[in-house]
């Protein structure tokens, strides 16, 4: 039996992983998702893409307004930085990100039927803008969902010393499983 962990990007992989392991015959114990959601669950366009200008609307119409401020600070900061970089080393990490990024647009988010936890940071929990989150893993989970939260920041949940209270909230859903 085995148990997955994902966040970001790596939802997607960890998810996969869980399909193959089923179809080997293998089981999942448990599958534990850390502050973040299957970002593309609705199909993506015909061309992989993420539909910016549909989002970017949409978030308007749910007033969601410091995220459309994050995202356009974002998008200058990365447009800034590809005019000015220069070094090989730099393109190959963009061209690379970018691929990952179109993979994870293109992913197939089939529903689970194993034990799901969402770990939450505090930071999340208390933000609006990230309902969505629940609420997607709820469609994939069929409603079979755990939400666990713990104090933290998105961004420092694995630094120290938010990292323990991440530890003792997975540790503690492991114990569960084994007694």
């Amino acid at each position: 039996s085995y148990h997955l962990l994902g966040t970001c990007f790596s939802n997607a992989v960890g998810l996969e992983m869980l399909h193959q392991l089923r179809k080997a015959g293998d089981q999942v114990a448990i599958f534990f998702i850390i502050d973040s959601a299957p970002a593309f669950l609705n199909p993506p366009s015909p061309n992989g893409e993420k539909m910016p200008v549909k989002r970017f609307f949409k978030l308007a119409l749910n007033g969601d307004f410091d995220v459309i401020k994050k995202k356009l600070r974002n998008r200058y900061i990365r447009f800034k930085v590809k005019a000015s970089s220069t070094s090989q080393v730099e393109k190959d990490l963009d061209e690379m990100i970018e691929s990952l990024n179109t993979l994870y647009a293109r992913y197939t988010w089939r529903p689970i039927k194993e034990n799901f936890v969402l770990i939450r940071s505090s930071e999340f929990a208390e933000r609006k803008s990230k309902q969505f989150h629940i609420n997607h893993w709820l469609q994939l989970s069929q409603n079979n969902l755990q939400i666990i939260e713990t104090h933290g920041h998105h961004l420092t949940l694995f630094r120290q010393p938010e990292v323990l209270g991440l530890a003792r909230v997975i540790t503690s859903k492991l114990n569960e499983l084994s007694s």
